[in-house]
């Protein structure tokens, strides 16, 4: 009969394929019937219950589109035509984890409690638990059983049954009799089974195979193609680690890791970087070459080293590696390139690493061999030369003079020499956005293309792994690689000069002073006052002050949670503040979310005063899906039960769409000023202090305030990027509260530091952090000002100097 019946799986992508079928129905004169999608009904109907939906199908006008989650059903049985069925499938693990993050999700929630006001609220900790958890820890919720009919919840693990059908013996999970029955009824059944994962492919196929519905479905899908790839996405899904899909899909290959595979040429490009051992490996290229009959080639068209090949040396160097015969080996120093940009068939891709710090040790001082420095002098004498002292200077004398070659500074472009330092850059490739220094966004790209482009990338640090994974992944032209390497070991297995380096050329330790980076020693009284900054890992830092509080023998005190958390106070609010703080017993910590309060303003003795710092832009992120994570709003409710709940579109708002479209919400005007927590933009705001010059945003005279503060008042202020040091300079610099604090906290890290931990909270794309970043340009100095602060203060208390504290220097005096 001219219907179709659509059994929908869930969590596959079916709502795009829905939306999508309501715009062709018009074009292609059909009716999308929407009364299916409406039931929430058992995953197993009864025989009369399948009668039912059977003739309701059948009674319906030629040209509809009948669709529910539900599983197939036999028509025949009930003396009926058959429908023409299709439906969609999808990775069944990443499924499993969508479904979990899905019904977890704020919007969702939202709407269920306003259409179900008296339903109860599950508790926070079931919307905090993140799937690692829950698979690592056994939890009921995440097993997945073989051979089980009951589920803990209703989590959907069943893809095949939606195909098997609603007999029994389909209900037991991953069960060979539902799988091959489920296989029978798509071959035999269905017209498409699609995979929106490979929507182009999909769409094909059903408009080859069901022209009535489908016509022009391709030709029409770009013109909705944004708002449909959208359609019930949850962006805030966190990433689930490797291990974990590992533990659930029990039988992992080796196929998703092989990248040969993906190769249209039978042609290995080995760009090799500088510095990692290439020099030690081709002996024994040029021996695999002659016993596997590989044509070895070490020349390119392209003889000039430089960091950055042009788009014409690129399109050059394709072009010769697309005419090179079959089964050759061509290695070159370069950067990688995407052949499909010059319509050029993908090579093989291999390459290796090195430990990035000797990999520069070892060129340094390879720029000053003996051989280097008589080439220099007699094959380009006509070139400015260097000195004799140049050849002579280690690498310790190098970083103690600051030397300009051996400054290591991020975003950098430009060289004093061309030192090859970006490791990373000879696999991001030739784009201009990989070539500053130790970007996150060079590293990232980088990333991506070793695990998308390459079939190995091996170190020469650990051979025998290296030419094992290369003897497995390219057979044809690594066959019997660790039998060659060990037989021949002694002619070029030659391991990587070690070259002396002091522990203290990190850092110009001589030029700091650990008194002067000190501000303990100014406190009046044993009273630490951590007037925390909200979003910067505040709360592991409480934890493990309480904690600490046991051990060292203080107490612990924290302000009231507030409905309307007010940052900024009046004189009088502020000093009455000042004396409750004063007032507690010494030793004790107070912590609230408030500005920089001077106590010598109000005639009170100075407090230990300490805090945290975070990236602004990662800060504003991380309180954007924060306040729209499904337990932030649970637990408002259970604490404020008069607040009313957000509205769902408000909840379902991304960052990226928030930025892009110019939303006020993400919009970040210099000189704007927002009152109250809310806002979370002023980061500075908590060090400046209350006065009304401190809350524009983004101002040179509040960056200037703050950063005076944290200079003259503050005995620590933390970096949550950089936790470990934090931990150290507070154990150096304020011992009476914090002795002990790394000890505490690696025997419990894997607690803390989940402790508000946004499992929700989606990627955000660097472009779109580097939009914000325009904004954020005083801020991110004070942040970077504070991490610099912090480094120095490390680097000072590890030299043999002893912490002032106001108690000792008193004891001195006296």
């Amino acid at each position: 009969m001219d219907r179709i019946f659509f059994p929908r799986c869930a969590k596959v992508g079916s709502e795009s394929l829905v939306e999508f079928m309501d715009d062709l129905q018009d074009v292609n004169n059909f009716e999308v019937d929407h009364v299916g999608m409406m039931k929430n009904g058992p995953r197993i109907l009864t025989p009369k219950q399948q009668s039912k939906r059977a003739r309701y199908i059948f009674n319906q006008a030629p040209g509809t589109v009948y669709i529910e989650h539900t599983a197939w059903i036999d028509f025949h049985q009930y003396n009926l035509p058959k429908p023409i069925f299709i439906n969609l499938v999808r990775d069944p693990v990443e499924r499993m984890i969508s479904w979990y993050y899905y019904v977890r999700n704020s919007y969702l929630n939202a709407i269920f409690y306003h259409k179900h006001p008296t339903a109860t609220i599950k508790p926070v900790a079931w919307y905090k638990k993140n799937f690692n958890d829950c698979v690592r820890n056994g939890d009921a919720e995440c097993q997945y059983v073989p051979g089980t009919v009951k589920d803990y919840v209703g989590n959907y693990k069943r893809q095949s049954l939606f195909f098997c059908g609603h007999d029994r013996d389909c209900l037991p999970f991953d069960s060979p009799l539902a799988i091959q029955i489920a296989k029978r009824r798509v071959e035999e059944e269905y017209a498409v089974v699609g995979t929106w994962e490979e929507t182009n492919i999909t769409l094909t196929v059903l408009e080859h195979y069901i022209p009535r519905y489908f016509a022009r479905a391709t030709k029409l899908y770009p013109l909705y193609q944004k708002s449909l790839q959208n359609r019930n996405r949850n962006n805030r899904k966190p990433k689930v680690d490797a291990d974990v899909k590992a533990m659930i899909r029990l039988n992992v290959t080796t196929l998703r890791l092989n990248n040969t595979r993906l190769a249209r040429r039978r042609v290995v490009f080995f760009n090799r970087p500088t510095r990692v051992g290439t020099e030690l490996m081709l002996p024994l290229l040029t021996l695999l070459s002659k016993h596997n009959d590989v044509n070895l080639v070490l020349k390119g068209p392209v003889r000039k080293r430089t960091r950055m090949r042009t788009a014409k040396q690129e399109r050059i160097e394709t072009r010769f590696v697309s005419r090179l015969e079959k089964d050759s080996l061509y290695v070159a120093h370069g950067n990688w390139i995407d052949f499909a940009e010059y319509n050029r068939r993908k090579p093989i891709y291999i390459s290796l690493v090195r430990d990035p710090v000797e990999r520069m040790i070892d060129n340094y001082y390879q720029q000053r061999t003996l051989k280097k420095k008589i080439i220099s002098r007699n094959v380009y004498a006509a070139y400015p030369q260097h000195p004799d002292a140049w050849y002579r200077q280690s690498f310790n004398e190098c970083v103690r003079r600051a030397s300009p070659e051996c400054q290591y500074i991020e975003y950098s472009m430009r060289d004093e020499v061309e030192d090859f330092k970006r490791q990373s850059l000879f696999f991001c490739g030739n784009d201009i956005d990989c070539l500053p220094f130790n970007t996150r966004y060079g590293v990232q790209k980088a990333k991506r293309n070793v695990e998308k482009e390459y079939s190995v990338v091996g170190t020469w640090e650990q051979p025998n792994i290296t030419l094992t994974v290369l003897e497995k992944y390219v057979p044809r032209y690594f066959n019997h690689a660790r039998t060659l390497f060990n037989l021949h070991k002694q002619s070029y297995s030659k391991r990587f000069r070690r070259y002396a380096v002091d522990a203290d050329v990190w850092a110009m330790m001589a030029t700091l002073n650990v008194r002067d980076l000190n501000n303990t020693r100014k406190a009046q009284m044993e009273l630490v006052f951590f007037n925390r900054v909200p979003k910067v890992g505040s709360q592991t830092f409480m934890e493990l002050l309480r904690r600490l509080s046991e051990r060292n023998n203080f107490q612990f005190h924290r302000d009231a949670v507030q409905k309307v958390e007010t940052i900024r106070l009046a004189e009088d609010q502020q000093q009455e503040m000042a004396e409750v703080i004063s007032e507690l017993p010494e030793p004790s910590v107070f912590i609230k979310h408030v500005c920089f309060t001077n106590f010598t303003k109000f005639n009170l003795p100075t407090p230990i005063y300490l805090n945290v710092v975070r990236d602004p832009v990662e800060r504003v992120i991380s309180w954007f899906y924060y306040v729209r994570a499904p337990w932030y709003f649970v637990e408002r409710k259970a604490a404020f039960p008069d607040l009313p709940l957000p509205h769902p579109a408000w909840l379902k708002k991304d960052f990226e769409t928030c930025v892009l479209s110019g939303d006020q919400e993400c919009t970040y005007t210099q000189g704007v000023t927002v009152e109250g927590i809310g806002d979370h933009r002023r980061q500075s705001l908590f060090f400046c202090g209350h006065d009304y010059e401190c809350t524009p945003f983004n101002t040179v005279g509040a960056l200037e305030r703050a950063k005076f503060a944290v200079e003259q008042q503050y005995a620590v202020v933390g970096v949550l990027e950089d936790f470990n040091t934090t931990l150290s300079v507070l154990e150096k610099y304020v011992p009476r509260f914090f002795e002990g604090v790394r000890d505490i906290y690696a025997t419990s890290a894997e607690y803390l530091t989940k402790i508000n931990k946004n499992n929700f909270k989606p990627p955000v794309s660097e472009h779109v952090k580097d939009i914000v970043r325009r904004n954020f340009t005083n801020e991110i100095e004070f942040y970077q000002f504070c991490r610099q602060r912090l480094h120095k203060q490390y680097l000072a208390a590890h030299l043999p100097q002893r912490i002032v504290t106001a108690h000792s220097e008193a004891l001195e005096r006296n």
